[in-house]
């Protein structure tokens, strides 16, 4: 079930690796890519990081709109400090080409490979001392990866050569599929709050002001 209310997560616009013929539409929820990328690479991240540590549950989906067989896309989450595409790791991914899970760059679980119409869930585990993930295809588990990232917060990601059409959701709308019980889109509803600020700390406080009314003593 999608959540009812907080700011939803999308893909972020400014944070991000186009390439010619590849576009963020529909709210920056879908990637078009229009032309075959060649040996090119293309990346897009979530606007909202999720901290490793946060003792919550978390859900999206990416459906394969369009698939024209050229290339694959890689869902997954990578350490927000790491570039992409690179050999540093600290990432996790399910590929659409070999259906398997990837570890810091390194193949892992072995899965189904998917492609148009296919319905992708991701769920995202940071109750336990490691990341877990656990990938869905079409409501199906395929396998679930575990990492203890280098990176304290880490964000959902896409990542291909892929020459089509793919749509994220992360919980704006309902998802195709019931998520598991107890994980929920991302959202600033769902994360942990922030820990409150000390003026003390983060303003100049000059003496003879008073900071309740603005008057001069």
């Amino acid at each position: 079930m999608a959540n009812e209310y907080g700011n939803y997560a999308t893909l972020d616009p400014l944070v991000t690796s186009l390439i010619p013929n590849t576009a963020l539409s529909e709210g920056n929820l879908k990637i078009i890519t229009s032309g075959d990328p060649g040996g090119d690479h293309w990346n897009h991240q979530s606007t909202l990081s999720i901290p490793t540590n946060a003792g919550k549950k978390h859900v999206c989906e990416m459906t394969f709109t369009t698939d024209n067989g050229i290339g694959s896309v890689s869902l997954g989450v990578k350490g927000v400090g790491f570039e992409v595409p690179s050999g540093n790791g600290d990432n996790v991914y399910y590929n659409s080409a070999s259906g398997r899970g990837i570890v810091d760059d390194v193949e892992s679980e072995t899965g189904e490979a998917y492609t148009t119409g296919h319905v992708i869930r991701m769920e995202i585990d940071t109750t336990g001392s490691s990341v877990s993930i656990e990938f869905f295809k079409n409501n199906a588990s395929q396998f679930t990866e575990t990492n203890t990232f280098a990176d304290n917060n880490i964000v959902i990601i896409a990542l291909g050569r892929h020459f089509g059409t793919v749509t994220f959701n992360f919980g704006a709308t309902a998802f195709a599929h019931t998520p598991t019980s107890g994980f929920e889109g991302l959202s600033t509803a769902t994360l942990p709050e922030p820990d409150p600020i000390n003026y003390e700390d983060e303003y100049f406080i000059k003496a003879g002001i008073s900071h309740s009314n603005g008057s001069t003593t």
